[in-house]
């Protein structure tokens, strides 16, 4: 049974199709004010993703011997994400610009963690 699939829920889902259907609409009607409103948004995730990452890192220090990485992009995304709360314009360029640099950054951490891996799984064979 999938989640949330009981009959106590279908109110919350219907809800959610109205709340959803209703945005979409607003968004087609007016596409400007909605990419104004998503980069806006994107700063608060910026700052809330960066808080929560900064937390995990310090969370996981004495387990993880790259934690630095995460507790640095942590403290990178909290700060980016209040100079771009600062001025809507520049949440429109980050909200571009950070899909770039974050994919990278994902992708670089991915590749060292493999090695981690790698290295941790050869210590145990």
């Amino acid at each position: 049974m999938l989640l949330g699939a009981d009959e106590g829920w279908k109110w919350l889902h219907a809800t959610v199709g109205v709340v959803l259907i209703i945005g979409g609409v607003a968004a087609f009607t007016e596409p400007f004010r909605t990419y104004a409103m998503l980069a806006s948004l994107f700063g608060l995730l910026l700052v809330l993703k960066g808080t929560f990452d900064f937390v995990v890192a310090l969370a996981g220090r004495h387990e993880a011997d790259l934690w630095w990485i995460l507790f640095a992009t942590g403290i990178l995304e909290v700060l980016l994400g209040f100079w771009a709360a600062s001025y809507p314009g520049r949440s429109a360029s980050l909200l571009i610009i950070w899909v770039g640099i974050g994919a990278l950054i994902r992708g670089i951490t991915q590749i060292v963690l493999a090695f981690q891996v790698r290295k941790i799984h050869g210590a145990v064979a």
